[in-house]
């Protein structure tokens, strides 16, 4: 009986973005939608500075690279790009220096 409860609790749903297949051209178009937010949170935190990042969104995160002055930056860096990416990863490589 606590092996059928154990069994019971491991069962997960599926998340609900799993079931939905995406078309090609609809993924290109929201991979250009998420990478303009990101742009305009790193904007909007950085102004005319944000000019020296890079994003780069794949299938399952989101890439920011470039350079900035102090970890605080990068922090912000970092944070700006969570509240833009609608829930995929954040991959910070943002350098210091």
């Amino acid at each position: 009986m606590i092996a059928t409860e154990r069994t019971t609790r491991r069962r997960a749903t599926r998340p609900a973005f799993a079931e939905t297949r995406l078309r090609a051209s609809d993924w290109t178009g929201r991979q250009d939608a998420i990478a303009a937010a990101v742009r305009g949170r790193l904007s909007d935190a950085f102004g005319p500075a944000a000019e020296g990042f890079g994003v780069h969104v794949s299938t399952d995160r989101v890439l920011i690279d470039g350079r900035v002055a102090s970890y605080f930056a990068k922090q912000k860096a970092g944070h700006a790009a969570l509240d833009a990416c609608g829930g995929l990863r954040v991959q910070n490589d943002v350098r210091v220096g």
